[in-house]
């Protein structure tokens, strides 16, 4: 067993050095860590933005189809309104995902 200050058993290598290495290897620094959560973040909103404008793509062409002059029955009238409210709780889920992800993240 060897004995020192820390500066000391530093010095002379052995198990405490390695074990100090391990111990303080590879660790980011605090801008590091700060660009990871900004890259993270970035990914985020850009899965959400895609996510959320593809589900509103839907619903403006659903929206177009119904304003057109093509007469719809009660059951094409009604599925097209399901897609619409279906793709409206999709974007609420999106927004959802993506404010729980800042949160875990801040």
């Amino acid at each position: 067993m060897r004995v020192g200050d820390h500066k000391t058993l530093l010095k002379q290598g052995g198990h405490y050095a390695e074990l100090h290495a391990i111990q303080f290897a590879d660790h980011p620094t605090h801008d590091e860590c700060q660009d990871q959560i900004s890259e993270f973040a970035r990914d985020s909103l850009n899965e959400a933005s895609y996510n959320i404008r593809s589900q509103l793509n839907g619903i403006l062409g659903i929206l177009e189809i119904s304003s057109s002059t093509f007469e719809l029955s009660p059951k094409e009238s009604q599925e097209l309104t399901s897609s619409v409210y279906q793709s409206s709780l999709n974007i609420l889920k999106y927004l959802e995902m993506l404010e729980n992800k800042i949160l875990v993240n801040q």
